[in-house]
């Protein structure tokens, strides 16, 4: 899995509450700044043999741990790492006990005329193998409080094998278009564009096909030139993750700009 790096407290904060169990180790790892044999080290300490290669496969998700032995380990990362009691523990619980958002219509998310046309141009192919876990978004605002960049982290589970794919919608009431973009994790495929309503809809490609279970997190962006309307886009899909967040910051000091804040206007973030 492609883990992408994380930044903050509060990012920390909610890839532990929501998961899933590798993300939140690496990044809990990556938070601390400590490396797998520093890990394997402290836990030896406490009389807990762990190999590097175990460590390694619990945070990118090729095995989990299950055993009592492990189940003690995880408890006494959550020691070294500082991390809240159980915070760890809690993601092992099976996927099943985690309920998914229902699948609706993006025509129900996002209500403007030729949404699904778009989409049906990219063609859906595959994006209901996968579950959301978790996604934030961030406006970056110009120093008139313009729209200049949208950011967004999500967090996908494979429900089957051979997921590959998602499917992002992004709509801008007042029509402005993006005129670059960014990818981390994946790389755009088709995208298609109105520009008398403002609609995009564009295919982000995984680095690889996903295994039945398998967790991936991306990142992408669209940014914006020009006189671009205020922060007031609406994303749309297919069902809301478990986790979702919005928050905005200011690209530039003069006039000066309010500190970092839900923008205004910005729907709550759902997705395809």
């Amino acid at each position: 899995m492609t883990v992408q790096s994380v930044t903050t407290e509060d990012d920390l904060a909610q890839v532990l509450r929501y998961g899933p169990f590798n993300v939140a180790l690496h990044a809990a790892i990556q938070a601390r700044g400590l490396s797998l044999e520093a890990l394997r080290r402290r836990l030896e300490e406490q009389g807990i043999a762990v190999s590097l290669s175990t460590l390694s496969y619990w945070q990118r998700g090729r095995t989990r741990p299950e055993r009592a032995d492990s189940l003690r380990a995880v408890r006494a990362l959550e020691v070294i790492l500082g991390l809240p009691r159980h915070s760890l523990l809690t993601l092992l619980k099976p996927t099943a006990e985690r309920s998914a958002g229902p699948w609706l219509p993006v025509e129900a998310l996002c209500p403007e005329p030729g949404v699904r046309d778009l989409v049906d141009e990219i063609g859906e192919r595959g994006e209901r193998l996968l579950t959301g876990l978790s996604l934030h978004d961030q406006y970056v605002l110009g120093p008139d409080r313009e729209l200049r960049e949208v950011r967004t982290r999500a967090v996908f589970q494979a429900q089957q094998r051979g997921a590959d794919r998602w499917i992002a919608v992004y709509h801008h009431p007042h029509g402005v278009l993006p005129t670059s973009r960014t990818a981390h994790g994946c790389r755009f495929g088709r995208v298609r564009m109105d520009g008398a309503s403002g609609l995009i809809a564009a295919e982000l490609l995984f680095d690889r096909a996903l295994g039945r279970g398998e967790t991936y997190l991306l990142e992408y962006g669209f940014g914006f030139e020009g006189p671009a309307a205020r922060p007031s886009p609406r994303r749309a899909a297919a069902s809301a993750p478990r986790s979702t967040s919005t928050s905005s910051r200011c690209a530039s000091t003069r006039p000066p700009c309010p500190p970092a804040a839900t923008a205004p206007g910005a729907p709550t973030p759902a997705r395809r």
